[in-house]
């Protein structure tokens, strides 16, 4: 099957919009395959990890997450889904590459530490491919990384896991590292994270400590944490690299970034920082202002927008790094970031959306939180909303329809987008869709052309 010529898929980054939504698209023969045949093509699809559960309530495979990760029979590359619900625990990855994520993201599953050490402990060696998704990590206490401590083994093998789309708050760190803290050489990923209201009792670091090491922050938001010492935000020893890219800082006491000893390298791009213009790491597309926050159904950390009802935008908005994009939200009315990436923390999303449907501009297509580097079907229809049966339920569509393939990064996420042809304004409008690789049903939508 070949991916039509009219339709970009984005996948690492995103394009100028050029593609029509009038163009015909289906497949080489200019054919448009039925729904039903569509799944049934993919939904033999196999996959050489396995998934475990995790539920509070028995329904899963396991009751308690450490008790996922210790498992004999869990392995490298295995996910654990955790579900909704409050986890009083404090985790350790004990060397595994796994992929451990909340079914419902941050804001449904808490791992509460409960003042009796770091939260989640990475100090065997672990990679990238160990991630960390989706949890509200909060009430840790511990010398240096209250919320998450990363450092090396006893035979010096360093870990440096993926964090993403966690919410790392009202953590403590009698040392350092409130929120969190590096050390030994790690060079981890800190991707999507809300880092706030983290403190230390004695010394630096409300937010992050780093000892020689180097990790990489990209669109955090890192907000109110207040350390006895310096380095609200994150406080820098000798011997490490910082790198800090499209992530907004505000509100951190005594200040955002500081140097504690020795010549550490920092460097912050597309980021937004309030007083800090005049400080050596203040890069290329920094922006010197206060972020204007809003709050919306998800929360408090989205960005005053005019297009979702604010009276003034966020100097943040759409300034992030423009060479890649962040699947999410930071708008109160929970629509998809579109265009240039905005700088900060991005609240997940989850489903198909369709935005800015407006005749003579350019929609979005967003499928948010699908299985990973896997096939989505994307249909829409003119006709009706269904219903017809498929094998994964029913679809909301009615024929005649178009199916689009989509392929998902890393992540799950993927988006397209489409100009929308200037004649076409009150037209009725129906979209659904389909996982292909957790064999289920996307949300349907029904919407008119404005």
């Amino acid at each position: 099957m070949t991916e039509p010529s009219c339709l970009y898929l984005e996948r690492a980054r995103r394009p100028p919009p050029q593609f029509l939504i009038s163009c015909y698209i289906g497949f080489a023969l200019n054919k448009s395959i039925p729904l039903l045949a569509s799944l049934l093509l993919f939904s033999s699809v196999g996959f050489a990890q396995t998934t475990w559960y995790v539920d509070q309530g028995g329904a899963g495979d396991f009751t308690a997450i450490q008790d996922a990760i210790a498992d004999a029979n869990v392995l490298n590359g295995d996910v654990v889904v955790v579900r909704d619900g409050l986890y009083f625990e404090n985790i350790d990855f004990f060397g595994k590459n796994l992929h451990l994520k909340s079914e419902h993201g941050p804001s449904a599953v808490t791992i509460d530490g409960f003042q009796s050490g770091s939260v989640v402990t990475f100090q065997s060696g672990e990679g990238s491919d160990a991630i960390l998704e989706g949890f509200r990590v909060t009430n840790g206490l511990n010398w240096d990384g209250g919320g998450i401590s990363i450092m090396a083994d006893a035979n010096g093998n360093t870990a440096s896991p993926t964090i993403r789309n966690c919410n790392i708050e009202l953590n403590i760190g009698n040392g350092g590292g409130g929120g969190m803290h590096f050390r030994d050489g790690s060079q981890s990923l800190i991707e999507n994270c809300l880092i706030q209201n983290n403190s230390t009792t004695h010394y630096h670091g409300a937010g992050v400590v780093i000892f020689a090491s180097a990790p990489v922050f990209k669109n955090c938001t890192i907000r109110n944490n207040i350390a006895t010492g310096n380095g609200g935000g994150i406080a820098v020893w000798d011997g490490s690299d910082l790198y800090v890219n499209s992530c907004v800082f505000d509100g951190n006491q005594p200040d955002n970034i500081k140097k504690i000893a020795g010549s550490p390298q920092l460097l912050a791009e597309y980021s937004l920082a309030l007083g800090d213009s005049n400080k050596g790491w203040f890069g290329t597309g920094c922006v010197d202002a206060a972020p204007i926050f809003a709050t919306g159904p998800s929360g408090d950390a989205c960005l005053s927008q005019i297009a979702s009802g604010q009276g003034v935008d966020s100097p943040g908005l759409n300034e992030g790094d423009p060479s890649f994009y962040m699947h999410g939200t930071t708008r109160t009315d929970e629509m998809p970031d579109m265009g240039i990436s905005d700088m900060g923390y991005h609240y997940p999303l989850s489903g198909l959306y369709v935005s800015n449907l407006v005749a003579g501009q350019t929609a979005q297509v967003v499928v948010a939180d699908a299985t990973p580097s896997n096939t989505v079907y994307f249909v829409w229809s003119f006709v009706g909303g269904g219903p017809v049966n498929t094998p994964f339920g029913t679809g909301y569509v009615s024929p005649p329809f178009k199916v689009v393939p989509l392929s998902t990064d890393s992540n799950g996420n993927v988006g397209l987008f489409q100009s929308v042809p200037p004649h076409v304004a009150g037209v009725n409008i129906w979209f659904h869709g389909a996982d292909l690789g957790s064999q289920s049903m996307l949300n349907p939508l029904a919407m008119t052309i404005q």
